[in-house]
């Protein structure tokens, strides 16, 4: 995340990334923090997150993720007309099925 920037990077384990923090897990694991759906706790604890660098950036990035109420099925089907709730739908779906699936504890 570049402050100020509005951008958002995401890169391969074995790209070489040059940060002042970082935060690396199964992209499942990422969306469900980013929206609020995961405990970043219980995950940092049982491994299931790695975070390394500014523990400063990475405790301000967590409490703005806390208090954004982001829900990615809802912002992504956004302007599709009449579509907009069967689009909805189906990407909250698809959400609860790849949680499930990677054993990813709803918050």
């Amino acid at each position: 995340i570049t402050p100020g920037g509005h951008k958002l990077v995401v890169s391969r384990r074995r790209a070489r990334i040059i940060a002042d923090a970082t935060i690396s897990a199964p992209i499942v694991l990422l969306l469900a923090l980013l929206e609020g759906k995961a405990d970043g706790d219980a995950a940092f604890f049982a491994r299931g997150i790695e975070v390394g660098g500014d523990m400063e950036a990475i405790v301000a990035v967590r409490n703005a993720l806390d208090d954004a109420e982001i829900d990615l099925p809802r912002e992504l089907a956004s302007g599709k007309g009449r579509l907009h709730r069967p689009v909805e739908l189906g990407l909250q779906r698809l959400r609860t099925m790849l949680l499930a699936r990677e054993g990813v504890r709803w918050n």
